[in-house]
């Protein structure tokens, strides 16, 4: 069963981390937010593959996922499927009303349509 992991912190923080990892793996973006007032597609686009992205690490294999995949359930079976059994979701969740109740209820959603433990810090 996997466990899904998701940090919820500083923006900054996370683009260094989200940075360091997608830089030493094979990434593509999926989803682009393009909502509320933001178009991502303006700046990057989505990438030539869909294939999740499975890492090992310390005897462990990571799935990497971004916050705004967290809507599309497709990815985090995917990556289940594909043996992961940590799931890693990267953010620059950007401060908001009930943006916080969003976060937990889209993990939430995630570890429910996968069966997975679900921990966000």
């Amino acid at each position: 069963m996997p466990t899904a992991v998701s940090y919820m912190v500083v923006p900054v923080i996370s683009a260094v981390i989200c940075a360091y990892l997608l830089s030493r793996l094979a990434f593509y973006r999926i989803h682009l937010f393009d909502a509320q007032g933001f178009g991502e597609s303006t700046f990057i686009k989505p990438g030539p593959s869909t294939d999740p992205v499975v890492f090992e690490h310390g005897g462990a294999l990571f799935g990497l996922m971004t916050c705004y995949d967290l809507r599309f359930p497709e990815l985090a079976r995917s990556l289940a499927d594909a043996g992961a059994q940590v799931l890693l979701v990267c953010s620059s969740w950007v401060p908001g009303e009930y943006k916080t109740e969003q976060w937990l209820a889209l993990n939430a959603a995630r570890a429910s349509s996968i069966q997975c433990l679900s921990y966000q810090f």
